[in-house]
């Protein structure tokens, strides 16, 4: 800019500035009225100041930290409103917007439009204030962005249920769904609420009432680890920013932090391999490199994904993959031509798998219960042909992986990896595959986690 501006003169610089300044320029007026110790009525007034353009479009957000539930009350004419609480999961703040239904509603340059009210859940120990504002696009860009204006009201004295009586009708609607939308004018609800209860507690008695009033429950979190090896996990997600794409659709970055169990890994990478409904994998991979082994490591790659506002984010439904190239004994397996491959002291466990059960598990307990499941699975490799020899060699091998479970919580994982390394060839996999015909059909007892551990023989 220092290189541009001398060469230009003085007053065009002048005018250039004047019309950033004024472009789109507008302002928010939002006047709270307390109903109750935590519930507030939010009015706004939007003004489109100077020489801006009409004013079609805007947003206003209540920070998660700050706001609860929100819920739509009144909209003028001409408008297409909703009103969306916080998601947690996200996380991402509260969402009030607010679209002209065609340019004829727009505000035009010094006009102003009124009309707009909602119900706010306030979490803050004083009282609510200023909040960020965006007027956008067609695109959805913000073109202009700033802070509501507060003012304060003494609301004209109602009846003590009459906060109980406005969201009464719509409290079940918005815990269900998150969100009430309402396209036209104003609505008033209309009904009425069984033990009214003092609308200056924080716990009133109305259950619709103590609906509005509650907090999302659930927090940022990871979903599930499906595939990984032992040890290694993910522990947090942590949001990087967000991206407005559409009306109700937002981008997410996110990076995510891994904890490594007790063996080095090379090339790692985390997958995300399927979201909830609303929610779409737009990234899923994040590259990781090498990790050392017992470390604890936020990863410089991210991941994306994009979510409809309309519906809550589902964290749990979040599944995830962690490949790595195998170092240490997994990266030393027998890949030879022998079914059963070398077992030089007669223990029943190839010595390749030994090695990987020594490294991998230090307590004497879990390694003893790993070594009895490598056992089994090289039965099943080996010498289970027939059914019942199918059954007598997969009620060993569920007794072992109860055994395991009862001592591990890793204990899929453990399984898993030792699934994974006995049937590590194309030969391997066949003798899996004819054993697990093998057990077609096959009546098996159920193996309890109490007394797994113990060699007593099954039925």
């Amino acid at each position: 800019m220092s290189k541009i501006m001398p060469s230009m003169p003085y007053t065009v610089v002048l005018w250039l500035s004047f019309l950033i300044s004024t472009a789109q320029a507008a302002i928010m007026q939002g006047s709270y009225a307390q109903l109750g110790s935590r519930l507030w009525l939010l009015e706004l007034n939007l003004i489109n100041s100077n020489d801006a353009l009409p004013l079609e479009h805007f947003s206003l957000y209540f920070p998660e930290n700050e706001f609860g539930a929100l819920q739509l009350r009144a909209s003028p004419a001409g408008w297409d409103t909703l009103a969306i609480s916080r998601d947690l999961g996200l996380p991402a703040p509260g969402l009030f917007d607010s679209v002209v239904l065609n340019r004829t509603f727009a505000v035009a340059s010094g006009g102003h439009q009124d009309g707009f009210s909602l119900m706010v859940d306030y979490l803050g120990p004083t009282r609510p204030g200023a909040l960020r504002f965006d007027i956008l696009d067609a695109q959805y860009r913000a073109v202009f962005s700033g802070d509501l204006t507060p003012s304060y009201i003494t609301p004209s004295v109602p009846e003590p249920a009459m906060p109980l009586m406005l969201i009464a009708g719509l409290a079940l609607v918005l815990a269900r769904r998150n969100i009430w939308r309402k396209p036209l004018a104003v609505a008033l609800v209309v009904g009425s609420v069984s033990g009214c209860g003092n609308p200056d507690t924080n716990t009133p008695a109305d259950p619709a009432a103590r609906e509005l009033l509650a907090t999302m429950e659930t927090g940022t979190g990871i979903g599930t680890v499906d595939i990984a090896p032992p040890g290694a996990g993910l522990t947090a997600l942590s949001k990087l920013r967000e991206e407005r794409i559409s009306r109700l659709e937002f981008r997410y970055i996110y990076k995510v932090t891994i904890k490594n169990g007790n063996s080095a890994l090379n090339d790692v990478q985390i997958h995300l391999t399927s979201v909830g409904e609303g929610s779409k994998i737009e990234d899923g991979l994040a590259v990781a490199g090498n990790v050392a082994s017992g470390i604890t490591q936020e990863l410089n790659d991210t991941i994306t994904i994009t979510h409809d506002r309309s519906k809550p984010f589902n964290a749990s439904a979040l599944h995830w993959t962690i490949s790595a190239a195998p170092v240490g004994a997994l990266g030393q397996l027998d890949h030879g031509v022998s079914m059963a491959g070398i077992d030089h002291d007669g223990n029943g466990v190839r010595d390749d798998i030994d090695r990987v059960v020594t490294e991998l598990f230090t307590d004497p307990g879990i390694r003893s219960a790993a070594t009895e499941v490598a056992r089994q699975l090289q039965k099943a490799a080996v010498a289970a042909i027939t059914a019942d020899q199918a059954r007598t060699t997969q009620i060993a091998l569920e007794r072992a992986a109860s055994c395991v479970a009862s001592r591990s919580r890793d204990y899929a994982r453990i399984n898993n990896t030792l699934m994974a390394a006995t049937f590590n060839t194309d030969l391997r996999l066949q003798a899996l595959t004819r054993y697990m015909t093998a057990l077609e059909g096959v009546s098996l007892p159920a193996i309890p986690l109490s007394g797994a551990c113990q060699q007593e023989e099954l039925p």
